[in-house]
């Protein structure tokens, strides 16, 4: 018992990652970042910093410097919602950038 204690405590000082890895390719359309997953279906999501965040994590996709004429690979932390029949991604952290990458075979 005082190990199950102990780690529920540890747990809760742990910072959470509130979303799920999403993993695919990046690219712009209509002004917006959108990522184009890896798996079978390629659903696309526009990806949104997550509101009223204090470390939003699109400045640091718009500061890459990123040739989206070429592959680039995206790994995040997300959360998804539908917003208007449409697919989002509200943005946590970003786990991998790689330009001139793709998904995964």
């Amino acid at each position: 018992m005082k190990h199950f204690l102990a780690s529920l405590l540890l747990l809760g000082a742990l910072p959470a990652m509130a979303g799920n890895l999403y993993s695919g390719t990046l690219a712009r359309q209509d002004g917006q970042f959108v990522l184009t997953s890896c798996n079978a279906a390629k659903s696309k999501y526009i990806l949104t910093d997550t509101p009223d965040t204090s470390q939003p994590v699109l400045p640091s996709l718009q500061n890459a410097r990123l040739d989206l004429q070429r592959p680039v690979y995206l790994e995040i932390f997300a959360r998804y919602e539908q917003r208007n029949n449409r697919d989002h991604l509200f943005l946590d952290s970003i786990k991998t950038l790689q330009q001139d990458q793709g998904c995964p075979p």
